[in-house]
């Protein structure tokens, strides 16, 4: 049996336009990386009073990288994650901005989890994970920023600290869409 995560449709438009408002919120100009542990330490808990956000042992979120309650706005991470992301480590990093997208992409009423002993494919504009990856990779290295500047994938990993397979999607989604 597998379980799908099935979320309200978004257009790519839609979550990019939703991680920019994030990049202005933090004022975080075309080509800073965006202070993502800042972020949630301590500008989520100004902005969203009852916000939590928990460093949990490994051992008690065994085989998760990240897990997120949005009706609660509640987040929690494993230390090791955590540890890493304040090494700079593109992944870990990664991980903080999806669990964020996760946060405000998918209230209670937005993501439906559908078990069934067939698979089924669910399109990506339904798919949580597929929109938490865009908005993480949109908050992080901006579309807008590697069009208005020509950034090769290198210049993308190096800007803004995400890895080369982020980099190398980031740079893809925007020469697709040209």
């Amino acid at each position: 049996m597998r379980t799908y995560r099935i979320a309200k449709p978004r257009s790519t438009k839609d979550i990019q336009k939703a991680a920019h408002a994030f990049r202005m919120l933090a004022e975080c100009g075309d080509l800073d990386s965006f202070k993502i542990i800042d972020f949630i330490e301590f500008t989520l808990p100004r902005w969203q009073e009852n916000f939590s956000f928990q460093i949990l042992p490994d051992e008690k979120m065994l085989f998760k990288e990240g897990e997120t309650c949005p009706s609660q706005y509640k987040m929690s991470i494993p230390e090791g994650v955590y540890n890493k992301a304040l090494e700079g480590n593109p992944r870990s990093l990664f991980t903080l901005a999806h669990e964020l997208g996760h946060l405000f992409l998918h209230g209670e009423e937005n993501v439906t989890f559908y078990r069934s002993d067939y698979e089924i494919t669910v399109p990506p504009y339904q798919n949580a994970e597929w929109q938490a990856n865009l908005f993480a990779a949109e908050l992080l290295a901006p579309s807008s920023s590697i069009l208005k500047y020509g950034l090769t994938v290198q210049q993308i990993q190096d800007c803004f600290n995400v890895s080369k397979e982020c980099a190398q999607k980031c740079y893809n989604r925007v020469h697709r869409s040209k």
